[in-house]
């Protein structure tokens, strides 16, 4: 996970089997802000895990351009619905997070995956709604995106 001045950012994924669909990511963009996944691939086992690796190309791929977390989110669920029926069934829940270090200003997308929470310094926590359909699983789906403001306060974590 990478080291952001004022957050605190760990993860850690168990898996079921030897493998899975779980993923979980940390990206630095090209505008110096960090994109965090968390995510699940329906199913179990070897071929949730491929889905995810997929899933994950795609994503690392939308985030050499100028989008926002929304139309990430958006042209990777399409992507991966064009690949056919069999992959349909490997939908993805995923949380992507946009932490700008500058402002403080965290965007946040939840495609269909549980609920998440800021934890900020004061111990309180904000939660974070599901707010979409998980990616891949039906044509055409787009995405909102909600902001959060920490200003300069500390953000500890995501739980």
């Amino acid at each position: 996970m990478p080291q952001i001045a004022g957050f605190s950012i760990a993860g850690r994924s168990t898996t079921c089997y030897e493998v899975g669909g779980d993923y979980l990511d940390a990206i630095l963009l090209p505008d110096g802000s960090h994109l965090l996944v968390v995510a699940d691939v329906a199913g179990k086992g070897l071929a949730s895990a491929i889905v995810a690796t997929s899933i994950r190309s795609a994503l690392r791929s939308v985030t050499t351009h100028p989008l926002s977390l929304a139309e990430m989110a958006t042209r990777v669920g399409q992507q991966h619905w064009q690949e056919g029926a069999e992959a349909r069934r490997c939908y993805m829940t995923a949380l992507l997070m946009r932490l700008e270090r500058e402002t403080g200003q965290i965007e946040v997308v939840n495609a269909g995956h549980n609920p998440a929470a800021l934890v900020l310094p004061d111990g309180s926590a904000r939660l974070i709604e599901a707010s979409g359909t998980p990616l891949g699983m039906l044509p055409g789906m787009t995405y909102s995106q909600g902001f959060y403001h920490g200003g300069h306060q500390q953000v500890r974590g995501l739980a």
